[in-house]
């Protein structure tokens, strides 16, 4: 077991509210990638981070996308946000 992946399964009440494995797939994979990328090469990360199209084609998360025409848009962001230590904003 990742007793650091339950653990952000809890922050994010993942079991809770999003009990569908599509969005435990997700939210695993966005992690995976992040931390592969974090260690292996923290500058790449960086620029990615400060590109929205490298965090939308490379980490799956379209920051300019509303939560009306996106599933689990609000998650996204949040798991985002909780990752990077930045403050992405849900688009209108």
């Amino acid at each position: 077991q990742n007793n650091e992946l339950d653990n952000n399964l809890d922050l994010f009440k993942v079991k809770e509210c999003h009990n569908k494995n599509n969005v435990k797939t997700w939210f695993m994979r966005l992690e995976e990638c992040y931390q592969h990328l974090s260690n292996s090469n923290p500058e790449f990360l960086n620029a990615i981070l400060d590109d929205d199209n490298l965090i939308r084609t490379l980490l799956q998360v379209d920051i300019h996308e509303s939560p009306s025409k996106e599933q689990y848009q609000k998650l996204k962001i949040d798991a985002l946000n909780y990752l990077s230590g930045r403050h992405y904003e849900i688009s209108g």
